[in-house]
Order: structure tokens, then C-alpha cells, then sequence
């Protein structure tokens, strides 16, 4: 009995320009939550003093 090849998953190729837009989207992604904790932050500093 002849043995079945398992499928290889395809992966798409990503150019330069894909992988320089998903690392924008991280570092932006990244930036907003650091602003956002900053600001949660900096208001209970408020609310305590």
C-alpha cells in the first residue's frame, strides 16, 4: 500500500513591505497600550495625592 504524503501548509511570502507594515502595526499596538497604562498611571497618582 503506497503511503499518502502529508500536505504541506502553504505559506504565503510576505514581502519587505508586509513585514515592515506588520512591525509598524506592533509597535504602534505596543505605543498605544504604554500610553494608555501611562495615563491609568498618572491618575491614580492624582486621585491618591
Amino acid at each position: 500500500m503506497a503511503r499518502k504524503r502529508k500536505k504541506e501548509k502553504r505559506v504565503a511570502s510576505v514581502d519587505a513591505v508586509g513585514v515592515l507594515e506588520r512591525d509598524l502595526k506592533n509597535t504602534a499596538l505596543w505605543i498605544g497600550i504604554s500610553v494608555i497604562v501611562v495615563a491609568v498611571a498618572a491618575t491614580i497618582t492624582r486621585v491618591i495625592v
